[in-house]
């Protein structure tokens, strides 16, 4: 049977596959664009010369800063980037706290499940369960109509 009859027989494996895909990627979306962003003003600082642009008709030159802005605001790649990041810290935004705090010291942090687990005052298989339907619950709303995870009913699906 192949994958794609797999996820359509059992839609929350998408759903936990999607979330766990956004979850993972969200960190290094960040970094990405953080990078991207410092490599532009780089870039055009030291191809620039400091001050030397190009001329405004009857002003001084264009600063570097301003010509990187001008070309991040027109740039397709950059700018899709910006709106995974955006849509992904809008679905983390609407967690709740738990799992909020469980993506912040398991997932991203990289502390031992044990840890987090006591801390959550959970035992293993409910600290794991708590993971698969927070990736879920992403994936949902990644798919969805991006209004959060509070726009889903996390009991209404099946095959799980």
């Amino acid at each position: 049977m192949s994958r794609v009859r797999q996820y359509r027989k059992n839609i929350r494996r998408f759903y936990a596959v999607v979330g766990k895909a956004v979850l993972a990627g969200y960190v290094q979306w960040k970094e990405y664009k953080r990078f991207w962003e410092k490599g532009y003003f780089d870039r055009l600082g030291a191809s620039g010369g400091g001050g030397i642009g190009e001329r405004v008709q009857g002003g001084e030159p264009t600063p570097p800063q301003e010509r990187a802005l001008e070309i991040m605001t027109n740039d397709r790649e950059y700018l899709a980037l910006c709106r995974r990041i955006e849509k992904a810290q809008q679905i983390i935004d609407s967690l709740p706290e738990e799992k909020k705090a469980i993506l912040e010291s398991y997932c991203w942090s990289g502390n031992p499940w044990y840890e987090c687990a006591g801390a959550l005052g959970k035992g293993r298989s409910a600290f794991f369960q708590a993971i698969a339907d927070m990736e879920v619950q992403v994936g949902r709303a990644w798919d969805g109509d991006g209004n959060g995870v509070d726009a889903w009913d996390e009991k209404d699906e099946g095959g799980g």
